[in-house]
């Protein structure tokens, strides 16, 4: 039942984005626009997935070698508090570049969805390519953009979403 809820809840979010981009255009927005996902439902849980693994494929394509460099033993740590200082410190590392490798991946596919609604006979894999060329040289925009809103998403998470943006 979850799988289900989920794929219906991804269909519905695309007629969103679609109500979304109709309203910002000065378009009419009639009532189907909410279903446009359920008239494209293969290419858009296609997207999703392999948004997903791109996402996935990128992070651990960066972090293998991380995780094997920081995986090798400093000769001089031989006391238990230093090789606790030392596990400290691999594992923020690791957080933190897990944080930056997923949030730069992000940014290259992050236009996906539009270009999947704008042009719905492109097949997922169009959609991507598209994406990458259209956010190249504008990521950090989007990173900046996002940092503007970032105390509006605090709101939304101190009222438990009552305030959603």
């Amino acid at each position: 039942i979850m799988v289900i809820v989920g794929i219906v809840g991804v269909l519905l979010n695309i007629g969103y984005t679609r109500i979304a981009l109709q309203v910002h255009r000065r378009e009419p927005v009639p009532m189907e626009s909410l279903l446009e996902g359920f008239q494209i439902p293969g290419r858009v849980i296609g997207l999703r997935l392999l948004r997903a693994l791109l996402m996935l494929a990128w992070t651990y394509a960066l972090l293998i070698p991380v995780i094997i460099l920081l995986s090798f033993p400093l000769p001089a740590l031989d006391r238990t508090m230093e090789m606790d200082r030392w596990f400290v410190m691999y594992m923020v590392v690791l957080l933190i570049v897990v944080t930056v490798v997923t949030t730069a991946v992000s940014y290259r596919y992050w236009g996906a969805t539009f270009i999947l609604l704008d042009h719905p006979d492109y097949t997922v894999r169009e959609c991507i390519r598209a994406a990458t060329e259209m956010t190249r040289g504008h990521r950090m925009e989007l990173f900046l953009l996002d940092l503007s809103l970032l105390p509006w998403n605090l709101l939304c998470i101190l009222t438990a979403g009552i305030i959603d943006i």
